[in-house]
């Protein structure tokens, strides 16, 4: 128990250090007076056009959500659309990347999927981002002057990305020596049922609708990045946008910090790579937070609402009966491969 409580306290400490060392990053020679009158100027007459296309992110992504789970049980549009609500902003406010594993719980019981086969079918979310991610990056690369920190960013992104999609294929593959189908100990440890949550991977129809998907959504982000840019009196040509979103987003996934402060400081640097004002582009990324942030407080208790949520769902300890294997039952099997 001591040690527990220890490894709790050393993960809440390098969390609180890591987010304070970011707050630095940001905020260091930018002259905050600046800040505040370029934050205090921003134009609300867009209010409108940035809450419609907010509202269709949400839309967007229920549809990916859905077709990511197709092969493990089928999950209604409106069923999901306040799934993906939660867990963007649980994203957003948590550390460690801790809103994927609350969200899977919570999709666990709400859903009667296994959390194994929901932890691959994340996985394969996750790639998705990141290939996205990767190719924003690399076309922005070819036209714009990023400077050498994020092109080393968009070598890392590509590299890294094409290698985990080929060893996610790899593992979903029931030949391959890394499927738990073959591997005695890879099963003990409930990797066959990780492996059925990869499979989208190794479905080309799947695969397809989660890749147009996947841009859809980010570059649907992309205009909503823009219209926020246009409120604030930021002009650029749109492909900076699309290099926003990728290196905004990237850096919401730094592991140890909060997520909205990683994605603060790497929307702030993307902007001053490409030649913004410091002060201009730290308002603009503390508005853009704002943006992304704030409706959460209406509409995450909705969501909540709508889904039925308890403080015992949050619990993978608790036990029900008739969820799935998410409660330690056994979970339906997933539809065989066209």
């Amino acid at each position: 128990m001591r040690s527990r409580l220890r490894a709790q306290a050393l993960r809440a400490a390098l969390g609180a250090g890591a987010t304070g060392a970011f707050l630095w990053l940001i905020l260091r020679d930018i002259h905050i007076g600046e800040v505040g009158r370029a934050l205090a100027g921003a134009n609300i007459a867009y209010l409108p056009e940035i809450a419609a296309v907010y509202v269709g992110r949400f839309w967007l992504r229920a549809l990916r959500w859905r077709a990511l789970v197709a092969h493990l049980k089928p999950i209604a549009i409106r069923d999901a659309l306040p799934r993906v609500v939660l867990s963007q902003g649980a994203n957003l406010v948590l550390p460690f990347q801790l809103g994927y594993g609350v969200m899977i719980q919570i999709s666990a019981r709400k859903f009667g999927i296994s959390r194994l086969h929901l932890l691959g079918a994340e996985a394969v979310e996750r790639l998705w981002d990141g290939v996205t991610f990767a190719l924003f990056l690399g076309v922005t690369m070819v036209f714009l002057p990023i400077g050498p920190a994020f092109r080393g960013l968009t070598i890392f992104m590509l590299v890294g990305t094409a290698l985990g999609m080929l060893l996610a294929v790899e593992i979903a593959r029931p030949g391959s020596p890394l499927s738990p189908a073959r591997n005695a100990r890879l099963r003990r440890w409930g990797g066959q049922r990780f492996a059925e949550g990869l499979a989208a991977v190794r479905r080309p129809r799947q695969l397809a609708d989660l890749a147009l998907l996947s841009g859809a959504i980010w570059l649907t982000e992309a205009v909503l990045f823009w219209l926020t840019a246009r409120a604030f009196g930021v002009t650029a040509e749109p492909l900076v946008f699309v290099f926003l979103v990728a290196a905004a987003n990237v850096g919401a996934a730094i592991p140890v910090a909060q997520s909205g402060v990683g994605f603060l400081l790497l929307a702030q640097q993307a902007l001053i790579a490409v030649g913004q004002d410091p002060e201009l582009a730290t308002a603009y990324a503390i508005g853009l937070q704002g943006v992304l942030s704030l409706p959460f407080l209406v509409l995450g208790p909705l969501a909540a609402w709508q889904m039925r949520l308890q403080f015992s769902d949050l619990l993978p300890w608790e036990q029900r009966r008739g969820r799935g294997d998410a409660q330690g039952e056994p979970s339906p099997q997933p539809r065989s491969a066209p």
